[in-house]
């Protein structure tokens, strides 16, 4: 009974891994590679053909996903609730000289990260805001 469980509960956890991915329009080979493992290992884990990963992994694919481990395992939300997400001093500098910018905006920004990295600067959280700006026109 013990391995039906395991088996149930890793079939799940590749499921939403699976869900978490397509809803953010990212490969496997992509997820993977920006998790540090194997594609094949990445279609292991979202076929529920292996055991668990581990938490090291885990918490590296949520990253990627932009959601929780507790989530992934079934055992929580999908990601931080509004007015949790951790500002950094940087971006809560830029917003301060910046009145326009929402509370949702400012969030919006904070979840952004290109390569797991964040702007640095206010200059740098300039430039991002004002890309968006322009691309959404």
């Amino acid at each position: 009974m013990r391995n039906t469980e395991s088996s149930e509960d890793s079939k799940a956890l590749g499921t939403r891994i699976t869900e978490a991915r397509t809803a953010k329009g990212i490969s496997v080979a992509r997820l993977a590679e920006l998790a540090g493992v194997s594609k094949a290992y990445m279609h292991q884990i979202e076929n529920g053909d292996c055991a668990r990963p581990s938490a090291e992994k885990l918490f590296n694919i949520a990253q990627v996903l932009d959601t929780s481990v507790a989530h992934l395992l079934g055992r929580g939300p999908k990601g931080p609730e509004p007015g949790t997400v951790q500002i950094p001093d940087s971006l809560r500098e830029y917003a301060n000289a910046h009145p326009e910018l929402t509370q949702e905006d400012i969030e919006m920004l904070a979840r952004i990260k290109f390569r797991r990295q964040q702007p640095k600067d206010a200059k740098d959280w300039d430039y991002l805001w004002e890309s968006i700006k322009r691309s959404v026109k």
